[in-house]
Order: C-alpha cells, then structure tokens, then sequence
C-alpha cells in the first residue's frame, strides 16, 4: 500500500511538472505553413520552445475564436497566455511545438 501512494505522489508531481513546461506568455507572430497555423511567442517556455500550433477548422468555434484572439494579439502588439497539449511535435512544420488548447489576451 505505501508503494502505490508513493507512486502516486511522484505521478502526480511528475505532470505537474510537464504541464508547466507547456506554457508560455509574450507577444505573438502568426505564420501559415502547409494547413496550420504557426504561433511563435516571444517568451520562452523550457520543455518545446515557444511555438504552438493549431488546424484551422470553419467548424470549431472555439478555434475560430482563438484564431481571432491570436490576429488581433498580433495586430496590435498584445501580449497573451497560452498553454499546449500532447507531446512536443518535432516534425515538419511544426518544429517543436505543442498543439494549442487554451490562450488568454492580455488587455493591458
């Protein structure tokens, strides 16, 4: 039994850890390559690097809203928070970059 919550415990702080390294917070350059959509953040995260990348899909609300978050992050020189999912693609066209799942939009 105290090998199990031991286990448990390191698990645990195991993807705490991982989750952080998928995070990053700056400015955003957008770029089109091969069907996705590149988003490189000036800030640096520690586990991929600093680029994020999400499919473009005119089904999905939720990523035409963040497409729209991004262009306009851009546009007017805003920073924003984003986070990734799954494991760090190192392919072409990625680059070392994580697939986006969420992003916040600085006001100030």
């Amino acid at each position: 039994m105290k090998n199990i919550t031991i286990l448990s415990l390191l698990l645990s702080l195991g993807s705490t850890c991982f989750a952080g390294e998928r995070e990053a917070s700056g400015t955003v350059e957008l770029s089109a390559i091969s069907g996705e959509l590149i988003i490189t953040i000036s800030g640096s995260n520690s586990g991929c690097g600093n680029r994020y990348y999400i499919t473009p899909d005119s089904n999905d609300a939720y990523k035409q809203a963040m497409t729209s978050m991004l262009l306009s992050a851009q546009l007017a020189g805003k920073k924003v928070w984003v986070n990734g999912e799954g494991n760090c693609n190192t392919t072409y066209p990625y680059s070392n970059a994580y697939k986006l799942a969420n992003m916040y939009l600085y006001t100030n």
